[in-house]
């Protein structure tokens, strides 16, 4: 029994010996750490941000951007930044084994179209706005316009012409996030030219090509030149001079004022018939004139006045 005893003993601490030798000195041997890798690239714009599958980040200044992940990763990359558009849209890494540096992306900036028409007289006109500075667009031969603005542009389009008004003014537009169209129309401006210058009296001028007005039955006129108008007015009526007999105007940019004042032509007959002859006519009614102790007369009449039977007596 004590032998039997002994043995047991001895075999269980050699047991627990045994145990104790195979921990390598009381400690577990740590597995080895997982690899990670870099992914990096250009987003092609400074502050876009990089979406990648398990994370996101920010591209520098400089536009560019890292992130780690671990060996044997997939997953998809995108770029996004309001105003901006990104080729290609995304990028994907599949069971990375290695660094993964190019991934790169061209950022394009969205524009919008603000486009329209001026008509044909609108031809060459500037259409004037600011995006940033101020900046200017030049219709075309037909009276068509169209240039780019940033995203969610705001500000105002003015059409100027030398010669022309517009209608609206100009155009004002907010938070623009579509293309617009606008029109404009484009008219001649005109000067006025006015006076009084005897009722039914005729002005004649010469704007593109022979023009006439006549004054009305208080003797007013008036009529309408075009922009930078140069030319002369000519009053004329029958059996009446003007004064001034013509006005010239040049490069009229202003409406203007110019009377004439009318006098009646009044022929007169003359001559001589002895002294004391007494002359007759008729002008609207019967008249008579005498002749002076020299034997000299002379009478008005009216203008364009026919001749009547003259009687010496």
């Amino acid at each position: 029994m004590c032998i039997r005893s002994f043995l047991g003993t001895a075999i269980l601490v050699a047991s627990l010996l045994g145990l104790a030798g195979c921990g390598g000195g009381g400690g577990s041997t740590p597995p080895a750490p997982t690899p990670t890798y870099t992914v990096s690239g250009s987003a092609g714009v400074a502050s876009a941000l990089i979406t990648y599958t398990g994370g996101t980040t920010t591209a520098s200044s400089a536009g560019t951007f890292s992130f780690t992940v671990t060996s044997g990763a997939s997953g998809t990359i995108t770029p996004t930044l309001t105003g901006y558009s990104f080729a290609p849209v995304s990028r994907t890494y599949t069971s990375v084994t290695s660094d993964q540096p190019g991934q790169n992306f061209t950022a394009t900036a969205i524009t919008y179209t603000i486009s329209g028409a001026l008509g044909a007289t609108g031809a060459g006109a500037t259409l004037s706005y600011t995006d940033g500075t101020a900046k200017t667009a030049t219709a075309d031969g037909s009276g068509n316009y169209s240039f780019a603005v940033s995203y969610n542009w705001s500000g105002t389009v003015t059409p100027t012409k030398t010669g022309f008004t517009f209608s609206p003014a100009n155009k004002a537009f907010s938070n623009v996030l579509a293309d617009q169209v606008q029109n404009f129309t484009a008219t001649a401006s005109t000067f006025t030219i006015s006076g009084a210058a005897g009722a039914g009296t005729t002005l004649s001028y010469t704007d593109g090509s022979a023009k006439t007005a006549t004054a009305d039955g208080s003797g007013n006129y008036s009529f309408a030149v075009s922009y930078s108008w140069s030319g002369t007015v000519t009053p004329t009526k029958t059996g009446f001079t003007f004064s001034p007999a013509s006005q010239a105007f040049t490069n009229v940019l202003a409406n203007q004022v110019q009377n004439f004042t009318p006098t009646a032509i009044i022929p007169i007959i003359s001559g001589a018939a002895g002294a004391g002859t007494t002359l007759s006519y008729t002008d609207g009614s019967a008249k008579t004139a005498t002749a002076d102790g020299s034997g000299n007369y002379s009478f008005t009449v009216s203008y364009n006045w026919s001749a009547r039977t003259l009687v010496k007596a």
